[in-house]
């Protein structure tokens, strides 16, 4: 299921500006992609713009 910078908005609060929405959807397709799980990749991908987000 590929993400689209939209659904980051469901997913994570430090996802503000589109570009970082459309960072959330980058990372999280590609660690899907890789065979990472769902909630994982989420995570993961919620992890990485919380961190450069500051």
């Amino acid at each position: 299921m590929p993400w689209q910078p939209a659904d980051a908005t469901k997913h994570t609060k430090k996802a503000k500006k589109p570009k970082q929405k459309a960072q959330w959807a980058k990372i999280a397709d590609r660690l899907l992609s890789s065979g990472v799980p769902e909630g994982q990749a989420i995570r993961e991908a919620n992890g990485v713009v919380k961190r450069r987000s500051k």
